[in-house]
């Protein structure tokens, strides 16, 4: 099957740019809903001198920042990091990456989506053919159509253990 070609693959993600990316959007998103207080307030979106008066922190050095960077990490390569992917972490994780993001970007969508797949393979719940699409550098309609062709080792939901051998078998580390 072809690869994905209306979003990135997941060996194409930079985590650190994808974080930068994320807050900025978030930045632009901000000032964007400040504009009809115009010209009552002002409202600036800058980054902060720190208390000691050095320079401001990288984007990476924001609450967000840091999680959507995690995140990638986590969707890219399986290294959850501090986190407990089967205790709910990525869920949380996820859901300030959407809040923030509003309408996230293709690449974050692949980012959710695959670590998604991870932490549902992690706690052991079947995994949805967008999750194992993600994973795979396929689509959802092509996972979809190997199902049915029947080259998948079940019906979607594949189990965790039947995502697990099957992503493998593609070279995918879970």
């Amino acid at each position: 099957m072809a690869p994905r070609t209306e979003s990135p693959r997941l060996v194409a993600i930079d985590p650190d740019a994808l974080a930068r990316e994320t807050v900025a959007t978030l930045r632009a998103h901000v000032a964007a809903i400040a504009l009809p207080l115009q010209p009552a307030y002002r409202v600036t979106i800058a980054p902060m001198l720190r208390p000691d008066g050095s320079p401001p922190p990288d984007d990476l050095e924001t609450n967000l920042g840091q999680t959507v960077r995690q995140l990638a990490g986590f969707a890219c390569t399986g290294d959850p990091g501090d986190w407990e992917p089967a205790e709910g972490d990525v869920a949380e994780a996820i859901a300030e990456a959407l809040r923030a993001a509003g309408t996230p970007s293709p690449a974050l969508s692949l980012v959710i989506d695959a670590a998604r797949g991870r932490a549902m393979i992690a706690a052991g719940d079947a995994v949805e053919a967008r999750e194992l699409a993600a994973l795979a550098g396929l689509s959802a309609t092509q996972v979809r159509a190997l199902s049915r062709s029947g080259d998948l080792p079940g019906e979607l939901p594949l189990s965790a253990e039947e995502a697990r051998a099957w992503l493998a078998a593609r070279g995918v580390v879970t």
